[in-house]
């Protein structure tokens, strides 16, 4: 099976400024790569997290929901299956989630489970979570001054960057007929940190139609979100935000743990018409919500 991404690997012995200009031309042609060994990306602890989801999400749906904030809006804590709807989907999607965010960053606090329930859970997503931050600003390094942003990485300091543990239940055949894991969509943040899912099932819409995103064990997949498409086009570039979705394939259980970066509410994506990240935020999330 072809794989639809480009593949840059970041310990081939390419000069950092090589690298940089790999990943951005990988970027510009799908909106999505694969990076093998990023720098700063530690594959021992994401799969010590993928272990520590599939205990999270065996916990009784009522200790779960017990992490739920419905006017939080899947911010933070537990999201049940089939409450999340994609823009223009007719069917919500076949999936629930854990999110996390920022601590301390004065928005919304965390909710974590009981720690006698999942002892050391909380310490573990801090630290893989502060680990995704270092991924980001390393990649937003090499890529701001390739698009005229040098101080993008910057930008990304106090970002209210989520995080989310993403739990596709195995498939019972008792679904509605079009009902998808997750609907086409464009992630909205700047850059979305993915590495490799537990199935396969991601694909990304192309000009001759859906093709497969294949991740291997060693890799991490990076796609553009709308707010770096726009700062890139402001700037006079293309980084596509391009619409993919999640299949529904065999119909296993699927676990996977996009980060999702973004930059300061008050970083200015677009200088043209002064429209911060904020402000963009708060508008495509009222469009998304308003569906």
């Amino acid at each position: 099976m072809l794989n639809a991404v480009s593949l840059v690997d970041f310990d081939d012995g390419s000069s950092r400024g090589d690298l940089g200009q790999r990943l951005y031309r990988a970027l510009a042609e799908t909106g999505f790569v694969r990076l093998r060994n990023p720098r700063e990306y530690d594959f021992e602890l994401v799969r010590a997290v993928y272990r520590a989801a599939e205990r999270f999400f065996e916990l009784p749906e009522t200790e779960l929901l017990k992490l739920r904030k419905a006017e939080l809006q899947g911010e933070r804590g537990y999201m049940p299956c089939r409450v999340e709807k994609a823009q223009g989907a007719s069917q919500p999607d076949e999936k629930r989630y854990f999110s996390v965010g920022r601590e301390g960053d004065g928005v919304h606090a965390n909710l974590w489970p009981d720690e006698s329930l999942l002892p050391g859970f909380s310490q573990l997503l801090r630290q893989c979570f502060s680990m995704f931050d270092r991924v980001a600003h390393d990649l937003a390094a090499s890529l701001g001054p390739l698009i005229g942003v040098p101080e993008l990485a910057d930008g990304l300091a106090g970002g209210d960057s989520l995080w989310r543990l993403i739990h596709y239940d195995p498939l019972t055949g008792q679904e509605p007929r079009d009902a998808v894991r997750s609907h086409e969509h464009q992630d909205v943040g700047l850059l979305t940190l993915l590495p490799t899912a537990t199935a396969a099932g991601l694909q990304i819409r192309t000009a001759a139609g859906w093709a497969d995103v294949l991740g291997g064990p060693d890799e991490l997949i990076v796609n553009c979100g709308d707010a770096l498409e726009l700062l890139a086009r402001a700037q006079g570039h293309r980084l596509p935000s391009t619409v993919h979705r999640v299949v529904n394939g065999d119909g296993r259980r699927r676990i996977s743990a996009p980060f999702f970066c973004h930059v300061r509410r008050d970083f200015v994506l677009d200088p043209g018409t002064g429209e911060t990240e904020g402000a963009f935020l708060d508008r495509r999330l009222a469009e998304i919500i308003g569906n």
